[in-house]
């Protein structure tokens, strides 16, 4: 309800004791007819019924799955208050955070064993030019 009714209803609501609210219209058109035919009253009443049997029908969804929930939560108790490491759940998200200085000494192994292995390649092959061309390339 809206505007000028809503308005109204809280007057009467407050200035009259034994006032109804009533929020549906099929009930408030059931209470306000004075002379309903057969038909009509059969048809509202219909309506009414099948309105009632609805609600009913939610609250026991409702209750349903409120028990579910509480069952699930006995029996799989364990399971939620299991604490599961962040380097499980995520194992890389400590990328960032790893140790730049272990990073450079390998950097500093892998190179040396590199230009270990390219001097006795070169020594032994006897392509002295070669090495020496390649050293303001790489850096060797």
């Amino acid at each position: 309800m809206v505007g000028r009714y809503r308005r109204f209803i809280s007057y009467l609501k407050q200035n009259v004791s034994g006032v109804l609210a009533i929020d549906c219209v099929i009930h408030r058109q059931h209470l306000v007819a004075k002379n309903l035919s057969v038909r009509l009253h059969e048809s509202l009443q219909l309506v009414i019924d099948a309105t009632n049997c609805q609600e009913n029908d939610v609250s026991t969804y409702v209750q349903h799955l409120n028990a579910l929930y509480s069952d699930f939560e006995t029996r799989f108790e364990d399971i939620l208050t299991m604490v599961i490491p962040t380097w499980i759940i995520n194992p890389y998200g400590d990328i960032e955070e790893t140790n730049v200085i272990i990073q450079e000494k390998l950097t500093e192994v892998q190179t040396k064993n590199l230009r270990f292995s390219l001097k006795t390649d070169i020594s032994n092959s006897g392509c002295k030019t070669t090495y020496l061309l390649l050293i303001p390339y790489y850096g060797i």
